[in-house]
């Protein structure tokens, strides 16, 4: 449950952070700009799993809950395919990152809709 409960806290604050972007500002930079920042959240995120909560590599929340399976090269390119429909624009990255995990591993595409259209209705909020 504190697992649980952490993973949430980030994405809420990456989500709701000053440094947070989402396809507005994604689709402006390149694709060297998209891969530093792709890694620089990456980095921040091991940091505070290592660091912060001092788990050791195989017990990392960051595994379930962003693609990292992948080259930098195809999230970008899976992103950019995520931010090119314009109902999505509004996403902030965390999202756009849990929802390809979400949809590559065992959630079923009614949980997928579930949490985009709960986070579609929190942006029209805002």
């Amino acid at each position: 449950m504190k697992k649980a409960i952490a993973i949430l806290l980030i994405l809420f604050l990456c989500a709701n952070s000053a440094f947070a972007i989402d396809g507005r500002q994604w689709k402006e930079m390149d694709n060297d700009q998209k891969a530093r920042y792709l890694m620089g959240v990456y980095e921040g995120m091991a940091f505070y799993e290592s660091t912060v909560l001092r788990r050791p590599y195989e017990d990392w929340e960051i595994k379930k809950h962003f693609p990292t399976q992948f080259p930098v090269h195809v999230i970008i390119q899976s992103v950019d395919l995520f931010y090119a429909d314009a109902n999505n624009t509004l996403f902030p990255l965390a999202s756009v990152l849990y929802i390809m995990t979400m949809e590559l591993g065992i959630e079923n595409k009614e949980a997928v809709e579930l949490y985009k259209n709960r986070l579609r209705r929190s942006i029209r909020q805002q």
